[in-house]
């Protein structure tokens, strides 16, 4: 919650409802939380991922949030926790990963390499071949 205040991100106080609100998010299947540590012990990036199966087509992952340290941002903090996103995508047999994020609430400049641009943000088709889950 630290790492999302101090990224400029509105964020209720620690209380009842936002645990249980944390707690249902980790327990969900279809979505990962993923931090980001270097050598101390507050973490320095997050990024969460949603997993959305379709009937006719190979899933789509979906970066939902990609928050790094303000003082990290000059690193590769971001490129890396995107590049994690690809390979648990295309671990899921995802076929498209795409960052739906407003530039100003993610403060990270995007898109990041090999995404493309679409309306609502970034997409990145993946050459893996969709398998079922």
């Amino acid at each position: 919650m630290e790492l999302a205040a101090r990224s400029g991100l509105s964020v209720e106080p620690a209380g009842k409802s936002a645990v249980r609100r944390f707690r249902r998010l980790v327990n969900d299947l279809g979505t990962d939380l993923y931090l980001a540590f270097l050598d101390r012990t507050d973490p320095v990036g997050l990024v969460q991922i949603t997993y959305t199966r379709r009937l006719a087509a190979a899933p789509r992952a979906e970066i939902d949030l990609l928050l790094v340290e303000p003082l990290e941002r000059t690193g590769e903090i971001r490129d890396l926790l995107v590049r994690f996103a690809d390979t648990r995508a295309r671990q899921r047999g995802c076929g498209v990963l795409q960052i739906r994020i407003p530039l100003a609430a993610s403060q990270v400049p995007l898109p990041p390499d090999g995404f493309e641009p679409m309306d609502t943000g970034f997409v990145r088709i993946l050459t893996t071949p969709a398998r079922e889950l």
